[in-house]
């Protein structure tokens, strides 16, 4: 691959017939041994190579990582894929040869316990949306696209849009600026739909959120999952919750629950006694906020529904 970007890159920079790809992949194939320094040594010949075409060296940026259909949304199979290359410390220490990697925030937990990665050599930047970055954001997507005539507040009628109502769209668009500017498109359009006259009105508002919470969940996390979660009808529930409602084992219930958790649909909040006098039982909550509204509200006909069959040939009581 390596050799073919070479090859092309240099027949459009010098406009020549020389096709050196296949010069390229004999120098790459040389240095493919089977011990660690290898890949090292790889990267070092690149380094030399773009510069004797006059650049400075190499950045690889990785993106899109829990987004294969081999992690499929889970934050361990999306650290486990690219372990390989944080564990080995000496690929980031070449010399012209830059990675940045943009990673789900889930990821970082699995490289400090079960996948131990060098944190402190390879320190990790947190990218983070302030809700008055996210009010400058749509402030000045607001005045570009109306010439400077329109802020976002006078989109709403009077008394029914203030700080408090753009801290809740913000968490109920998990704080992104993609997300939330799609929450305001519809929100827009289900007023235009209404045919009311007047602005915007905070029924619309919510009317918005339940339609973008349903429209785009299913893009964030696997229809199977999200059903398995909204079954259980509660936003806060416990391992024999669970249990209960699919009449399994609470090991089984367990898994479930665990799954739930990597795929960053739930999370644990706290504990409380057990009613045994054994140890705490564990007080999981839902970690969406767009699933949250969906369960509260009942938006999905699947909200606290009965299981009909067993699934995943998961272990009966």
């Amino acid at each position: 691959m390596l050799a073919t970007v070479a090859a092309t890159w240099s027949k459009k920079k010098f406009d020549a017939d020389a096709d050196i790809g296949p010069a390229v992949e004999t120098i790459l194939r040389s240095l493919r041994q089977e011990d660690g320094v290898a890949p090292k040594a790889v990267m070092e010949r690149l380094v030399s190579f773009v510069r004797a075409l006059g650049f400075k060296g190499i950045v690889v940026l990785v993106d899109k990582v829990d987004e294969t259909p081999q992690t499929s949304n889970s934050s361990d199979a999306t650290a486990r894929l690219v372990y390989p290359i944080l564990e080995h410390v000496q690929l980031m220490e070449v010399e012209g040869f830059s990675w940045l990697f943009f990673l789900w925030s889930d990821v970082q937990q699995h490289y400090e316990t079960t996948l131990r990665v060098r944190l402190d050599k390879i320190t990790p930047a947190n990218i983070t949306w302030t809700e008055a970055g996210l009010r400058e954001m749509i402030d000045s997507r607001m005045k570009f696209f109306s010439a400077s005539t329109v802020s976002f507040d006078q989109l709403f009628d009077e008394g029914s849009f203030d700080d408090s109502v753009f801290s809740y769209l913000c968490h109920s668009t998990v704080k992104s600026p993609r997300e939330l500017i799609k929450a305001v498109d519809i929100i827009v359009r289900e007023h235009d739909l209404k045919a009311a006259p007047g602005l915007v009105d905070r029924q619309t508002v919510e009317t918005g959120l339940d339609k973008y919470s349903l429209e785009t969940i299913n893009f964030w996390f696997p229809r199977k999952f999200l059903q398995q979660v909204y079954r259980v009808g509660k936003t806060e529930f416990t391992n024999k919750d669970v249990a209960s409602k699919y009449k399994i084992t609470t090991q089984a219930a367990g898994r479930k629950i665990a799954k739930w958790q990597e795929l960053g649909l739930v999370k644990q909040e706290g504990t409380f006694a057990s009613e045994t006098g054994n140890k705490p039982v564990y007080r999981y909550e839902v970690a969406d906020p767009r699933v949250e509204r969906i369960i509260g509200r009942m938006l999905d006909k699947l909200v606290g529904s009965d299981v009909d069959e067993q699934e995943d040939n998961e272990e009966v009581i």
